[in-house]
């Protein structure tokens, strides 16, 4: 250990300058100090970089599922875009179809060529699972059924009713007197590895065909 006053080299051990008697106590109080500030530094950059890594982390994970959501979306929008124009490679969007082409005969075609939309919003609820809240406005099933319905039975009479009111709600469509109505559903969209798969479960038929499910299930009670 050197001596500050006269430069005299002495044991690390010593506490005094064995040449001029100065005490060493003060240099060994500062190199403590130094090393001290130099471990409270090396702390506090590791602490640093651990957050700046974790907040890179977490800002990582927001994106990759804030893309998974918009793939999502964009997979629901690209489903009712082809549904809207009848295109029956829709069913290539949805999970479980394999080669089955979707069919588009009768009224069905009206009410797709009716559809209108809106995506809402879009949440994640399970792994591989999203959930896209849209709003869907075609014609109104319940009060095309129902007019179709009492028209039918004026004109041909209740014994005819099933032989003619597919085509006088066909008619009706023609004549675009129809109402419509719009109409909520949940769209389950699964992540199945790079793409994204729609499921047909009943929120989405019903909200495509006007509320028919919603009324034929009041018709039958909920049964």
């Amino acid at each position: 250990m050197k001596c500050i006053k006269c430069g005299k080299e002495n044991k690390k051990s010593a506490k005094y300058c064995a040449s001029c008697g100065a005490s060493l106590l003060t240099v060994s109080g500062k190199r403590q100090k130094n090393i001290k500030r130099r471990i409270i530094l090396t702390v506090s950059i590791l602490v640093f970089i651990a957050a700046v890594s974790g907040v890179i982390l977490l800002v990582y994970g927001i994106l990759q599922e804030n893309r998974h959501k918009d793939n999502a979306q964009a997979a629901v929008t690209e489903f009712l875009a082809r549904y809207k124009a009848c295109d029956p490679a829709a069913s290539e969007l949805l999970a479980g179809t394999g080669d089955i082409e979707m069919s588009y005969e009768g009224i069905s075609s009206s009410f797709a060529d009716g559809l209108s939309y809106e995506i809402i919003s879009c949440r994640k609820d399970s792994d591989d699972l999203y959930i896209v809240e849209i709003q869907a406005t075609t014609i109104d099933f319940e009060k095309l059924f129902t007019v179709s319905a009492e028209e039918t039975v004026k004109n041909y009479g209740e014994d005819n009713v099933t032989d003619y009111l597919l085509g006088v709600m066909e008619q009706k469509i023609t004549d675009d007197t129809c109402e419509t109505k719009t109409i909520p559903a949940q769209v389950s969209v699964l992540k199945m590895d790079e793409e994204y798969k729609i499921q047909m479960d009943g929120s989405l038929a019903n909200a495509l065909s006007g509320g028919m499910n919603d009324y034929l299930e009041s018709l039958t009670g909920g049964e």
